[in-house]
């Protein structure tokens, strides 16, 4: 079974002169070799962090504070430096992020054929950031036509990534354009497409794509059309002695 495509990152560029940038030094001279240990380990929980974004809700909050062993008031106080330096920045809706990070790690998205614009309005965070600038804010005013893939393409950006994971889990690869004229018929939105590939991913653990005749040879355009991930799940049948 293919790998579901991720959202994130396992590691990020780190260059060796980046303590010597005008920004960061400004920021070491304030808050000490601490504050740029800070710094470096934001851009860890980033980088492992689903569309490399971190949600500040009070519960996110205490988690970081526990995991880096920090005092409230000096989290704090580093973070509006980095907000202020430009290092980070900050959406109306309390979510972090960091552009320079995000352009170290664009060409591994690319790679992926992935959007992370695309992939944090899946996730349901897509704020817009405070004291930016307006015009750039207005860009995804027109989602849906806008998030076509070329003038032919059946899907949208958004829902593509969504079909790339489920065709690259499901294990009767055929008939893939057929298939995704099927997934643009569901439509799922979030919620739907996590109900859709649990249901698969059980049914794959159960073993029915080897077992279950019907679904044997069942291509991913059946299963999709005929709501198959409403199916009531088959415990697996293990092999005696």
């Amino acid at each position: 079974m293919a790998r579901p495509i991720k959202n994130n990152a396992d590691y990020f560029p780190h260059e060796t002169a980046m303590r010597n940038d005008r920004r960061v030094r400004s920021l070491r001279k304030k808050h000490g070799e601490g504050g740029y240990g800070i710094y470096c380990m934001l851009l860890e929980i980033l980088t492992e962090s689903q569309g490399l974004q971190v949600e500040l809700n009070p519960l996110e909050r205490q988690l970081i504070l526990d995991d880096l062993d920090l005092e409230e008031s000096l989290f704090t106080d580093v973070i509006d430096t980095l907000l202020m330096l430009g290092l980070m920045q900050r959406d109306d809706n309390n979510v972090l992020r960091c552009k320079s990070l995000d352009s170290r790690l664009e060409p591994i998205f690319t790679k992926r054929n992935r959007s992370l614009e695309v992939i944090r309005e899946f996730l349901g965070v897509s704020g817009v950031e405070t004291n930016s600038n307006p015009q750039i804010n207005n860009i995804n005013t027109h989602r849906r036509e806008e998030n076509r893939i070329g003038e032919n393409s059946i899907l949208t950006k958004t829902l593509q990534i969504l079909f790339d994971e489920f065709y690259a889990t499901y294990p009767n690869k055929q008939a893939r354009t057929k298939a995704e004229l099927a997934f643009s018929r569901v439509s799922p939105d979030k919620q739907l497409f996590e109900d859709m590939m649990a249901s698969l991913n059980g049914q794959i653990k159960a073993g029915e794509f080897e077992n279950d005749f019907q679904k044997a040879g069942l291509f991913p355009e059946s299963w999709l059309s005929q709501n198959r991930w409403t199916d009531e799940p088959k415990p697996r049948v293990e092999e005696g002695f």
